[in-house]
């Protein structure tokens, strides 16, 4: 049986390891976003092909912040924080399943590329938020 102390470190941990990946996802997407708009302005095959490997680098850490984020909403879901914070994490991991599957299958205009930044945002906010919340409970 684990303590509350341990539950609620394997928690903060798992929201590492999530934010970890989505904010590496953010940098690469800011990154493409650079690249999209010299390819825009008449960048040459070097440019596409570097857009588009960090747009295959960005898919790559979705999905392992997919991963990370069920291994978080797990892991918080052994830590009584209450219902309210439990619903709010289901609701986000529902969201996480939906959006950052496959999100550059039809990737074709640079502001996909913003509006995806935009929902990591909101991602990497919400997982911080849930992790300050724990490390309050010490």
């Amino acid at each position: 049986m684990k303590t509350p102390q341990q539950q609620r470190d394997e928690a903060v941990a798992a929201a590492d390891a999530a934010l970890g990946h989505l904010e590496s996802a953010y940098d690469t997407l800011r990154s493409a976003g650079r690249w999209s708009i010299f390819d825009i302005l008449g960048g040459d095959l070097f440019a596409a092909l570097v857009k588009h490997g960090k747009i295959d680098k960005v898919n790559t850490e979705l999905d392992a912040a997919r991963d990370a984020l069920r291994a978080f909403v797990q892991e918080v879901q052994d830590v009584d924080l209450g219902s309210a914070l439990r619903v709010e994490l289901d609701d986000f991991l529902t969201f996480a399943d939906f959006f950052f599957d496959d999100p550059f299958s039809d990737l074709m205009v640079h502001a996909r590329i913003n509006d995806l930044k935009g929902e990591i945002e909101n991602a990497i906010v919400q997982v911080r938020s849930v992790r300050e919340r724990l490390l309050r409970l010490a």
